[in-house]
């Protein structure tokens, strides 16, 4: 019997979904989508900080030389700039592609990579990360905008349980009303994704994590005041269960 106890101070490993990988003939690339949250000041196994805040202990980590060796990349990193829905509340986002599932599994016991393990323990409080596959987008024409350097771009991501059997139908309702003012303001599907299964987590599950590109960061505002996307809220409310809604203005965007 595989012992439950949770080997990381910061989330508790999906054991069931680790044991399955082994047996898995349909294995091949997933995306690990990482919500990340941190201690104010690391907090080292000696009891020391180690001169360091919790986000940058995870820096320490930062395991890149290691994912290039196996053939995993960084697909998108970013901070949050501000959280708008959902506990708790992250500080960073990252999703790394690996070219399999096995791969991520063997990476666990690398000993390069366990020799960097110790900043992340130290510096993290609270993580989910999810095995997720992308999703084909909606084909979609957008209005041009131009680049307004006073107001940039942001990413809006939604990570999201459905209520029920009728999330999803009553999900592609609120999309379908909020696509009509979202285009006209050059708003765009940029990437997303269906959650395989939460790795590593505090028991909850989600079904899909959707990030959409807004070409300024104003927008948001102008979209939300549209009746049209009033009317399609109130689908949204009636589709999901549980959700986190963050702005996101990345350092690293391969999407």
């Amino acid at each position: 019997m595989a012992d439950r106890r949770s080997p990381v101070p910061y989330g508790t490993p999906n054991f069931e979904w680790f044991m399955a990988i082994g047996s898995r003939t349909d294995d091949g690339p997933v995306h690990m989508i990482n919500l990340m949250k941190y201690h104010e000041r690391a907090q080292y196994a000696d009891g020391t900080d180690g001169g360091v805040s919790g986000k940058e202990a995870d820096d320490r980590y930062s395991p890149v030389a290691v994912l290039r060796e196996i053939g995993a990349r960084v697909v998108f990193h970013s901070d949050v700039d501000t959280q708008l829905d959902g506990t708790p509340t992250w500080d960073r986002i990252a999703i790394v592609e690996y070219p399999s599932r096995a791969e991520f599994l063997a990476m666990q016991s690398r000993p390069d990579f366990t020799a960097k393990h110790e900043h992340k323990s130290a510096g993290m409080k609270e993580t989910i990360v999810m095995a997720s596959l992308p999703l084909p987008l909606p084909e979609v024409q957008t209005a041009a905008v131009e680049p307004d350097p006073a107001d940039p771009p942001m990413i809006l991501m939604q990570v999201i349980r459905f209520a029920g059997p009728e999330g999803r139908d009553e999900m592609a309702r609120h999309s379908a009303l909020a696509a009509g003012p979202a285009l006209e303001l050059g708003i765009r599907p940029l990437a997303w994704y269906s959650v395989e299964a939460t790795v590593v987590g505090d028991g909850r599950q989600w079904d899909e994590v959707r990030f959409n590109w807004y070409p300024r960061r104003s927008l948001f505002d102008t979209l939300i005041a549209d009746p049209r996307h009033a009317e399609g809220r109130e689908h949204r409310a009636m589709a999901v269960e549980e959700s986190f809604v963050a702005l996101l203005t990345p350092m690293i965007n391969h999407f």
